[in-house]
């Protein structure tokens, strides 16, 4: 997996080995990483919604769902699991869909 931002929207690219094309997500609503990294106190929000997801390079999807709420729960395979969960509420600052995929 690989994290980046794209114009407003952080990003995170997912592949398969060997597999074409990529999928990324985007987010442009709020997130929850489970446990939670330990951040810098002085970081603006932006900044630590991608040091956070920058934890995540990497790492193996282990399952992937969305709730009732339309949010998305993502379950790597690290230990202790890390859990993401990224919204499906738009905030006021949201554009579009709160997350969305699309393939590279």
């Amino acid at each position: 997996m690989e994290v980046g931002e794209r114009q407003a929207w952080p990003f995170l690219t997912f592949a398969h080995p060997g597999h074409d094309p990529e999928t990324r997500l985007y987010i442009d609503a709020e997130i929850t990483v489970a446990p939670s990294p330990r951040l810098p106190n002085d970081l603006d929000s932006h900044l630590n919604v991608l040091v956070t997801l920058s934890g995540l390079n990497g790492a193996t999807v282990a399952s992937a769902t969305i709730d009732q709420n339309n949010a998305l729960i993502l379950t790597f395979d690290d230990q202790p699991r890390t859990r993401l969960t990224v919204s499906g509420q738009p905030t006021e600052a949201t554009t579009g869909e709160p997350w969305w995929l699309r393939r590279t």
